[in-house]
């Protein structure tokens, strides 16, 4: 029982240091209009620590980069494009549903 109760008391400890203010910031960026509402914050906050975990996990496995950029630098700009303008093009993206298909 022990190590139950610790291990509840870290995922809440994770919880309130990482995930809360991440989902604060998506709430705020909907009210203000800088970013758009998504239907389940808390699926979207895993996937951008996804993101961010398995990145940074599989970077030391690629050997050196040819980029004079730290790798942490290059990394989060690498994220933060992907996050902030996704995959599709911009023709694609403008006056489109994020899950319609064409």
């Amino acid at each position: 029982m022990g190590r139950a109760t610790l291990l509840a008391n870290l995922a809440e400890v994770l919880r309130s240091a990482s995930h809360e203010p991440v989902e604060t910031l998506l709430a705020e960026g909907d009210a203000d209009g800088s970013l758009r509402q998504v239907a389940n914050p808390n699926t979207v906050v895993f996937g951008v620590f996804g993101a961010i975990t398995v990145v940074g996990l599989s970077a030391p496995g690629e050997g050196p980069s040819a980029s004079t950029s730290p790798d942490a630098t290059r990394i989060s700009a690498a994220i933060s494009e992907l996050g902030l303008e996704g995959l599709a093009t911009l023709g694609t993206r403008d006056g489109h549903d994020s899950c319609e298909r064409s």
